[in-house]
């Protein structure tokens, strides 16, 4: 969508700050618990969650093994 129509994803970044659910609070709480961006403003908080990539997992399943290296940042849920 932001390629197609940046204007559009444009829009919803705007709105995104007034939109209050408990995802959003989750996500909201994890990056400011990362010390480094703890002190972000909300707009910049607000265009890192808008970059956020969902997966969902089974209950149980493996994401990462012990020794695994992973290249991402991960909040679970």
């Amino acid at each position: 969508m932001k390629e197609n129509f940046p204007h559009l994803a444009k829009q919803f970044k705007d709105k995104i700050k007034d939109y209050r659910d408990e995802k959003m609070n989750f996500r909201k709480l994890m990056i400011r618990n990362i010390h480094y961006l703890k002190d972000l403003n909300d707009n910049i908080i607000n265009e890192i969650i808008c970059n956020l990539e969902v997966k969902r997992y089974a209950r149980g399943a493996t994401i990462l093994k012990n020794g695994d290296v992973s290249n991402k940042l991960m909040f679970l849920r």
